[in-house]
Parts: structure tokens; sequence; C-alpha cells
């Protein structure tokens, strides 16, 4: 295609010139390698702007089932600059068209009006007419008039080419200059604009009466682009009468929620009849116009300074709270002094507490210890006692806290019985290890003996070699030596102490140690220890309830040959095996439904199966036919909640019927909970709050209720407000500034509405900003990324400070340090510090799509609960792994070589959500640039694209999926040597293992939402649309991260796509939430639901000891993690299977992991690393081995002996699948 023709002259000497041919030349690179320092800037600049800029011109074959709509024509530059094109009316200037059109026309003050027909509108970049083409980055790409003037990065000045006429002579111009364009028709009684649209030019105005150009009809190519700008002049005129309406005859200020329905309802009462409005509205077919009025926010605001004064228009308030964001005042620093900042950086303001906790991390430098108030001290010591959490008091430095009994150690012995704590020496010699005798056998043919319960210490746990701030405290742990093979008891000579433990006490204890928390070994959990944690589970017979009753609503692992789990109603249960009648999918009768909708009928399958195959409880619900769903019920699936609305017409099988008097819905089956039941739910602070989906989603599950919000920025907490309304808007008190002021208010006693007082807070969650861990920052030592890292801290400070009933926080994956960097992890401090405090807690690591979500998306997690509160389990996964996504993932690392979690490869109800899916809906928006999508407003792009760039694009095949240049490059060679010449010579992102200008897989689920797009980035480069050419806007990455369609993000779009990127996965945070509420309510089942607080012993309710087999059989066989973070491989196969009765012994009668653990680093280190010769040869046989040698497993366990040494007291699993798998299994069919 020819390149578009030069500037014409504003007056050419002689009419119809043809201007010169410029030549062609191709792009060299894309603008981040301009050596231009003008260039550079310009380009800096519109790089943040918000033009869409690429062409959309297939340039390769598509595959024969593909199919597009196009539009009428798919040029980025008009007709009029390309060679070849001959207008059908005489060719003149501007000046000289206007003079002979008007030189029979009588001046008029208010100046000429001619019509302007089949027009284009165009920019030109500053500096780029002196340029030549190939150095030009926007040569003459057409652009809507909604853009002229309205924001410091968009054209001041555009062009328009097009025939100028007075209704009988007829010429065509180009490059007609034009900042202005007048709009008509506003008032009550006018319904539409219609054709009331002018430009008024800028170059006939000088010296003479002002000229306006009424728009007719555009050209072919501007059609797109016109289209748009048309329904967003209406919108623009309904929006400014009303704000005259409200002020005039309401004298009531616009706030931004009255335009969620109160403005839709105004409009249709002024102008419903009129069959132009219905033409408009059913365009964008909702009455809430909040998204709407907000993507368009800056051209209504210039318009509405046109037609009202100044003191009408700033009469409203919504203009401070979705562009000038001040409704909410920022909240600056109650400190005077010139110490306030700490080198480049604020100071991070802690507790005393927390700055000794974390003193001895890198950021050290960056935080400041805050004394509170004895007004705030008194407050929290009251809560404190409350509670029955630690006391503020100072951190342990010496041994002095745990010195040994001073009477002689035969005395000792004599005295020991069940229930001692007894200590023997490790295998060095080196130290005393502590246990609980749970059994004591004395004959006087044999020395006596003890079985015993092992009980750790904080750096045996996930806390580590971390600074733990008491030194005389211990953990009962769920680890006994009942079934250990292999290894005697513990004999007399084998005791070195006998020690006193005040159980249930504090760190202002007078025994030697005390012990306040039961550390579930396996599940790397503490909870609140109880007296019954004593009583070794093996040696306490009881009966062990059976875990559901008749109603209760399960999934099953129905056929075994596919990984879907099916929802079903039981019917009976035993211990064994339980009878349940399927839950037919909706979807086998009708395809237009939603994923999780069941349909009701009398013959569905009817099935035996054994309890080992139910992977846990599923919320299923009745709904009306017209009733609205409900959260979690209209979530596609998501915290497997599923609907039902009709049933099986008996008579007719294909049939779906209501349910009726006659034919009721089964009063049997025990329905799910209603998150509009009336409870006092706990009153929420969400700190990092950012956009709010984090925070949200937890108040979906309806046991949360946010009463406070903090974050930094303005904008991020003008997004939480504006999506509240009514009374909900009202309680909610936003803090916007930094943690660190709201902290030294409440520290200070200086309470307000959004500082309240200590008390009030309790539950907290909060996702701490991520760059500072995350491998995305390159320099990590920066002062900037230093202060990152210690907001960590800060959000450790406001546990302590407010001590709330609950809490949670999130982050990446990367705060999990690996083993070689064990000394800075500062996830394990939060715990220490955490734990420290007396809180019960739980880390476990989420996959977003695996929850519902289309993306790949991995965060950690840190649940804690006050003591006397259930702790909240981690939540049921609800969709599958991808095959193409299984890979393994391990975090951290534990004293004995394992990691402190891993994934799990689990079978689930619902098949992930690909991108297709997610973006089904939205329509195509080709390359973007009209910047208009009516039914959808943030369906558009934040990424601006020059000349270069959009070749760029265009040379990335569409087919097969998920092309990018490494492969059209390297792989494929589709792309030709000159093609090549467009892209950068060298570098990382040329590079064959480079993923930059990656398309998206719309089978597969998109990669991780981060801050910004980037679609030359080597690493993070693939997020190119899979048909269009150009990179995902703001709608798809919103429906990535879970937002609701109707909520609202306010900024510019790439402000919008920060706020997005750095939010918590939607789906995610439900799933938390209905955890937190079942944790406090104790059920999900409706009408059952009370407040819930006592913790749980160490052993679930009910143990399915042949859970194990299921989830084993479902550890597949993956491929290493892509990004190289500590990945494991999976567990082979399970074997045969075993006897019932053995099950459970299996997990105890594994090869013991020793470990050690020391204040002293090099000591650990040795202890280590002897400890992890020993395991590595034990670990060589295979899970399957394991499993087919019980005949030597039984014949230990006759012997029931056992030998625990001071190396092997830290044994916590064989591996993590087997022990997370456990875990999952007592909490799915325990039912807890």
């Amino acid at each position: 295609m020819p390149p578009p023709l030069e500037d014409l002259a504003q007056e050419s000497p002689e009419e119809g010139t043809p201007p010169a041919r410029p030549h062609q030349w191709p792009s060299v690179s894309i603008f981040e390698d301009s050596d231009d320092p003008e260039e550079a800037a310009v380009l800096a600049q519109l790089a943040e702007s918000d033009e869409e800029d690429e062409t959309w011109e297939p340039v390769r074959p598509k595959s024969s089932s593909a199919t597009r709509t196009q539009p009428p024509s798919t040029l980025v530059t008009p007709k009029s600059r390309y060679q070849g094109f001959e207008p059908t009316a005489p060719e003149t200037t501007e000046f000289r068209a206007v003079k002979n059109l008007t030189k029979n026309m009588e001046e008029d003050a208010n100046g000429f009006e001619l019509e302007l027909d089949e027009f284009v509108i165009y920019m030109l970049l500053p500096g780029d007419t002196e340029k030549e083409y190939p150095d030009q980055m926007y040569p003459y790409e057409m652009k809507p008039l909604h853009h002229l003037a309205v924001q410091k990065l968009r054209p001041s000045i555009l062009y328009a080419d097009g025939y100028l006429s007075n209704g009988t002579d007829r010429y065509y111009v180009r490059k007609m200059p034009f900042d202005t364009v007048p709009i008509g028709n506003y008032g009550l009684e006018s319904h539409t604009v219609g054709d009331q649209i002018w430009i008024q030019t800028s170059l006939y105005e000088k010296g003479h009466s002002p000229a306006y150009f009424k728009l007719k009809n555009p050209s072919q190519e501007y059609v797109r682009f016109h289209t748009g700008f048309l329904w967003i002049v209406e919108l623009t005129k309904h929006v400014v009468d009303y704000l005259g309406y409200m002020e005039t005859q309401q004298n009531t200020p616009v706030e931004f929620h009255h335009f969620k329905s109160h403005f839709g309802e105004w409009i249709h009462q002024a102008h419903g009849h009129d069959e132009g409005f219905q033409r408009w509205f059913r365009q964008y077919g909702k009455n809430d116009f909040r998204i709407a009025v907000h993507a368009n926010r800056r051209f209504v605001y210039k318009e509405a300074h046109g037609v009202m004064d100044d003191e009408g228009v700033n009469f409203h308030a919504f203009w401070d709270e979705i562009i000038h964001y001040n409704t909410y005042k920022v909240m600056g620093s109650t400190r005077q002094d010139s110490d306030a900042l700490i080198g480049p950086v604020p100071a991070t303001v802690v507790t005393p507490y927390i700055y000794d906790c974390f003193s001895e991390l890198p950021f050290v430098s960056v935080m400041e210890k805050v004394e509170p108030s004895p007004a705030t001290e008194a407050l929290r010591q009251e809560l404190i006692r409350q509670q029955h959490l630690e006391m503020p008091s100072k951190l342990h430095s010496a041994d002095e806290h745990t010195q040994a009994a001073t009477c002689s150690l035969p005395d000792l012995k004599r005295g020991i019985k069940v229930g001692s704590v007894i200590s023997t020496m490790r295998d060095t010699g080196e130290s005393h290890w502590r246990r609980q005798a749970v059994e004591t056998n004395d004959s006087d043919r044999c020395p006596k003996r003890a079985a015993v319960t092992w009980i750790y210490r904080p750096a045996d746990t996930i806390c580590g070699d971390m600074k733990y701030p008491w030194r005389n405290e211990l953990f009962l742990s769920d680890h006994c030596s009942c079934g250990e093979v292999g290894m005697s008891k513990i004999t007399e000579q084998e005791i070195t102490g006998v020690h006193s433990v005040h159980w249930g006490g504090s760190s202002t204890t007078e025994a030697e140690f005390f012990c306040r928390q039961t550390y579930l070994h396996q599940e790397r959990r503490w909870i609140t220890w109880q007296e019954d944690h004593l009583h070794c589970a093996h040696n306490t017979p009881h009966e062990k309830p059976l875990p559901y009753t008749t109603g209760d609503t399960v999934l099953a692992h129905i056929d075994t040959s596919t990984e879907i789990l099916e929802p079903c109603v039981l019917l009976t249960c035993s211990p064994t095996e339980s009878q349940m009648q399927v839950l037919p999918r909706k979807q086998k009768f009708r395809s237009n439904c939603a994923p999780n909708e069941l349909v009701w009928s009398d013959s569905a399958q009817i099935v035996t199966v054994k309890n080992w195959h139910i992977h846990g409880r599923c919320l299923v619900r009745l709904f009306k036919p017209e009733e609205q769903l409900s959260a979690p019920y209209d979530r596609s699936g998501v915290g497997n909640a599923f609907f039902i609305r009709s049933r099986v017409d008996p008579e007719a099988p294909n049939s779906l019927v209501p349910f009726t008097d006659e034919h009721p819905f089964p009063s049997y089956i025990r329905q799910g909970m209603d998150t509009d039941d009336h409870f006092r739910k706990l009153k929420g602070f969400d700190l990092f709050c950012g956009g709010g989906n984090f925070g949200r989603g937890l108040e979906d599950a309806g046991a949360i209720e946010m009463r406070w919000a903090n974050d930094y920025d303005p904008r991020a907490c003008h997004t939480y407000m504006a999506n509240l309304d009514g009374e909900q808007k009202a309680k909610v008190h936003p803090f916007v500034g930094s943690i660190d002021d709201l902290q030294r208010r409440a520290l200070e006693g200086k309470f307000a509405d959004n500082v309240p007082p200590v008390g009030e807070v309790e539950f907290v969650s909060g996702g701490s900003p991520c760059p500072g861990f995350s491998r995305l920052t390159k320099d990590k030592t920066t002062p900037k990324q230093r202060k990152n890292q210690s907001l960590v801290a800060a959000f450790a400070s406001f546990i302590d400070l407010y001590r709330p009933k609950y809490g949670i926080l999130e982050n990446v994956v990367e705060i999990v340090q690996a083993k070689n960097a064990r000394a800075e992890d500062v996830f394990s401090q939060l715990i220490c510090a955490i734990v420290g405090l007396g809180y019960q807690a739980h880390f476990f690591l989420l996959d977003a799509w695996v929850y519902g979500s289309p993306q790949s998306r991995s965060r950690v997690f840190l649940a804690f609960a006050a003591p006397g509160f259930r702790l909240p389990e981690k939540p049921i996964q609800s969709h599958i792994y991808l095959e193409a996504d299984r890979r393994t993932k391990s975090l951290g690392w534990l004293p004995n070589g394992e990691p402190m979690v891993e994934r799990l490869f689990m079978p689930a109800a619902f098949r992930p959500v690909t991108a297709a899916a997610a973006l089904a809906d939205l329509p195509e928006i080709g390359d973007g640039k009209p910047d208009v999508c009516i039914r959808f407003p943030d369906h558009r792009q934040c990424y601006g694209v020059t000349k270069k760039v959009r070749n760029q694009f265009s040379l990335i095949p569409t087919r097969p999926f998920q092309m990018n240049f490494s492969k059209a490059w390297y792989d494929a060679h589709v792309i030709t040597e000159a093609e090549r010449e467009l892209f950068p010579a060298s570098g990382m992102r040329v590079q064959k293992v480079s993923k930059g200008w990656g398309r998206v897989h719309p089978q597969k689920i998109m990669s991780t939402v981060t801050t910004a797009p980037h679609p030359a980035d080597a690493f993070i480069g693939k997020c190119m649309h899979w048909n269009e050419p150009r990179i995902l806007t703001v709608m798809e990455v919103r429906r990535a991260q879970g937002f609701r369609d109707h909520e609202v993000i306010l900024g510019e779009s790439k402000e919008q796509w920060a706020t997005i990127g750095n939010s918590v996965a939607r789906e995610v945070s439900i799933a938390l939430g209905l955890s937190f509420r079942e944790a406090l309510l104790g059920s999900l089942v409706k009408a059952e639901e009370n407040l819930h607080t006592e913790s749980p012993g160490p052993k679930a309710i009910f143990q399915d000891d042949l859970r194990r087999e299921a989830l084993l059989r479902h550890v597949a066989k993956t491929t290493p993690d892509e990004d190289g973070f500590d990945t494991t491989q999976p567990l082979p196969g399970s074997g045969p299977q075993l006897a019932e009765d053995w099950v459970d012994d299996f997990a105890t009668t594994r090869d013991d992991v020793p470990r050690e653990s020391s204040s002293s680093s090099s000591s650990s280190d040795e202890m280590t690393s002897l400890a992890w010769s020993r395991y590595s040869v034990s670990m060589q046989t295979t899970a399957a081995t394991r499993f087919t040698t019980w005949e030597t497993v039984q014949q230990g366990m006759k012997r029931h002996s056992t030998l625990i040494s001071e190396e092997n007291e830290l044994h916590t699993t064989e591996t993590m699948a087997i022990d997370e798998a456990d875990r999952l299994k007592r909490q799915r069919f325990g039912g807890a």
C-alpha cells in the first residue's frame, strides 16, 4: 500500500497541483530504541497516553474455519492521503474554498455556516510534518472527535479533509485545522443532538467572522470513528441537561452514585417516548451509566463548561469523585520534625514489638519505632485480656528463660508419668529435644520406657531460623511415636531432663517453658492449644462420627476416567461408603446457561461410592425463575456454589419446568447459605485496598463487612468508594494516605471516623505492595524497594496494635525465600511475629485459575485467627488444571530439606475458564483505534502504539494460536529478512527464549495481569489478542481479574490497568471469604450457621483413612515450572490398594526426616547437613515401593517400638503432596 502524501500547502499557487510523492522507508525499531532526544521525549509522553494506534490489517492467511466480521474499512490513514485518490469536486485550499462559498452571503457577526460532507478527521503530531515519512510516529492517523483537547496528552488541534459546500457549490479541501467542536440541541426541549454538530475552523477566524462547518456524512473509512462519537455526544447532552435540572429544579448536587439508576430513570421520563432516544439507549442497554459517564468524563466536563457557567459546573460533587479525586482528602503526616524521612523514603511506622521482631532484616533502617500513647495502650491491653493474646513486652534475648530444673536427674526420672515433658540428646549429643510422655511401661524385667508426642521449637516449624520473640515457647504437635517403625520407645537411660511447662501460658510465665499453641506439622499451621490435645489420638479410643448426613450436597468422583467431580445429594452414609443421587447439570439440556446451574430430576442416577471418592461439600440452593442470583451463586461455580431453578418434566425428559406446590423442591436437601442472612458480621479494615477487589470478594461471602479502607493512592480510594452507595457507603470510612500516617495517628490516640479506636477492628485484610519481592523488580535493594518490603512489617504492626479476631495477608510467591535466602525471609519473620502474639496461623499457596479465574496467577496467603476462634481452612479448588499448565511449584525451604508448600493437582467440579470463554460476549473492536465500545465502555486499550510498533504487530501470525516473534522468526520462518528489520537488531526481546510480541491462546488461561502491558517484553510480552492486531483491553483484563462488569475503575486507561494488575483475583477472594464464613459460623448450610469459636483438635473431626489413596491417584506427572522457581517432581503412582486399617498407619511409618534447628546458624547448618544426608538415602525408594512393602510395615507396627532422637524430632512429612493431601482429606471429608 503506498504511503500517505506529504502535507499540502495551505495556499497552493494553483488549485489541483499534485503534491510530491515521498519515499517509502521501512521502520527500523520500536520507540524504545529511539536515539533522537526530541523524538524520545515525545515518545515517552505518548507511550503513557490512552491512544490506541495500531492498524487493523490482517497480513497472514487464516484457517478456513476462522471467521471474522470486519467494518467496511479498516484504514488508519484517510484515503485522501494516498496516491491515486481523486476527489469528485474541484480541490482547493480551505481559504479559497471558504472565500468562494461565502462571497454571496451577507456577513454575520456570528459567522458563516457551511456543510462538510464525506469528511475525515486526523491528527498531525507536532514535529512530524518536518520529518521524513519513515520517521513519523503517527502520520495522518484518524482520530475520533471526542479526543480533541480533553486532556494534556490528547491533541489540541485536529485536521479535516472533506467536501465543503454551501448547498450549491462544492469544493474538496484537505488539512483544515480546527480546535473547537460546537454541539447544539442542549436543553430538555430537544430529545437528541441530531445533526447539530460543527467544527469551527481555526484558519479563517483570524480577522474575519468565524466559519462553522456543519458535519454531514463521514467518509467510508471514517465511519467507525464517527459512530461512537455520535453516541457519546448524545450521552453528553443528557448528562449536561441532567446537571442543569438537578441544580435549578432540585438544588441537589449530583454525586456519582446518581448515575447508577437515578439518571437513567430521569432521561427515560424526559425522552423515553422519542424513537431517536430509544435507538440511542438500546445501543447501551442498561440504566447504570456510571462506567459510560466515567469513560467519557473529560469530554462531558469540557462540554459542561461550554454550556453552563463555572458556578453551575462546580455546584456538582461528582467531578471531585471521578476527575479531581479530592472528595476524600489526603491525610498528611502528623509529624512535623525534619526526621520524618529516612533517607529518600518516608519512615515505616511500627510498634516496638514489631520493630524488635524485624530488626535483623535489611530494611530495618527504614523502620521507625513509635510507642503507643497511654490511651491507646489502655485500650489495647483491655482487648488483649479479652482475647487471651500476648501482652506487649520486651523480646527475649538470652536463654535465661529456659533454665533447667535444679533437682537431681534421678529424682526427676522417678517422677515421670503420663503427661511429663522429657528431653533426650540428639544423635550428636549437642542439645536436648523435648517430648511429652503419653504412655509408660514399668516392669520388673525391663527398664521403664515411654511413648511420646513430640514438642516443637519455633525453629523446627516454618518460622525457620528467623527471629522468634520468645525463647521459652514450645508448640505441642500432632506428631507422636505410636506408629513409627524401626525404633524403640524412649528408655529411662535416654532421658536427659524433665521439664516444667505452663500449658496455655504466655511469655511472662515463671515455668521453664510455656505452650499455648499446637502445631499441625503436616499442615504447617498453628491452632490454639486445648487440654485434649495432650492425649494421643492413637491411645484415645473414640467412635468416629459420620461426616455427613442425609440431604448434604457433596462433590463426588463418579466417573474416575475424568477429573470432573459431580454435585450429588446424599441419601445414606456409612463409615465406608455412601449412597447418593447425582444432580444433573443444566448444560446437558440447554447450552446457553451458567456452568453451575443444576436441575432436579426424580429419575437421576443413584450411585453408591466409597467415601474416599467424596472430595468435599458443595453449596446448592434453590432460586425461583425470576429471582436474581446472589453471591456466590452468580459467579459461574466459584466457591463450588450451584443453584437450581427448574426440574425435569417426568413426562417429557427433555423439557424443564419450574417447581410447583404439587411438585416442590425436595425438602430434605440441606441448601447452601444465603449471603443476605442477618447476623452480626465482622467489622473489617481493608489495608492496601487498591480498587477493592480483594476486600469486596471477602465481603461477597457475607460474613465480613468492611468499615474502613486505606490506600496511599487517592484514585484507588475513590475507586473503592465509587462502587458503594446508600447505607453501605455511609458505613465505610476511607483513610487516603500512607499506612504510616494511619498508624501514627492510632498510636498517638488521635482516633477519628477513618482512624478507628483499638478494639473496633475485628478483621483485617491486606495485599502489601509486591515490587519489593517480585522477580520483575531488577534491583530489590533500592530505598524504594526496601520501603515496599518494610510494609509487611507495617501490616504486622497493625495486627499488634489493633489485635483483630481474624485477618489475612496476600503477596507474590517470591516473598517466600528459597534456601539460600532464608536468613532474609520476610514472610517467615511475619509468621514469627504473628504467632508470637498468640495468633493461630495458616499459610497456603493459591492458584487463581483453579478457583475460576481465567489467568495464571499464583499468590501466597497467611490467614490468622485469635485464640478460641476457628482458623479458616484452605479453600477447596473448584476448577481443574489444564494439562498444559500442570507444572509443579514448591515454595520455601525447611531444615529437613522439604518445601514449605507445594502445588496440588486435584479433581474438581469445573473445567478451567479459558480466555475465549471469559471474553466470549465482548465484541470485536479490531485495532481499537476508535476508542469507543458503546456497550462495554472499558473495552479499550491503554497503550500508545506508533507506526513502527503497529507494523510489528501486523507481522505476528494469528494461526497457529499463541504465536510470538520468536516462534514466527526462529521456528515458523514466516517473517522475511526485510520484515525482520522492523524489530530490534539484538537484545533479550528478540532472543529465541523471548515471549515478546506474544498472542494469548484462546483455549488456555491468560498470563498474569501485571500493572502495565509490555508487549515487547521478553518475559511478560504475551498480551496480544489472539485474532485482532492489538493488545488486550482494559475490559479484558478486568475479566481476567474477576472485576464485575458494573464496577467502576477510576482513572485514565493506563491507571485503570495498574489498579487491575495490583488487585487480588476476585474468584480467589470469594473462595477465601467462604472459608472465613465457615470458620466464623461453623457451617455453610442455611439455618445451621451460628457464631462458632472453639478450635478443632489436632486431628480433624473425622479422618477419612482411605482418602489419601484417592488423592495420590491425582498427583499427576507434570513438567517443571517455566519460571524456574523452586520446583520438585511429583510423587510416583500410589501402587496397590491397602487395607483400610493400614492406610493411616502408612503416614506414620514413612522414613523419618531428621532435621536440626538452632539459634546458631553454623551449628544448624552442620546438623541439617547430617540430617539431610540420611534423608536423601532413605527417600531414594519411591512411594510405590513403600506401598508394596507392607509386610515389613506390619511387622514393625506389631513391634510398636519407637526411638526418636534429637535429629529426627523435626520430621514432618514424607512429601508435601501426601501431607497436604492428608490435610485436605481431613478438611473435606471431615466437613469441619
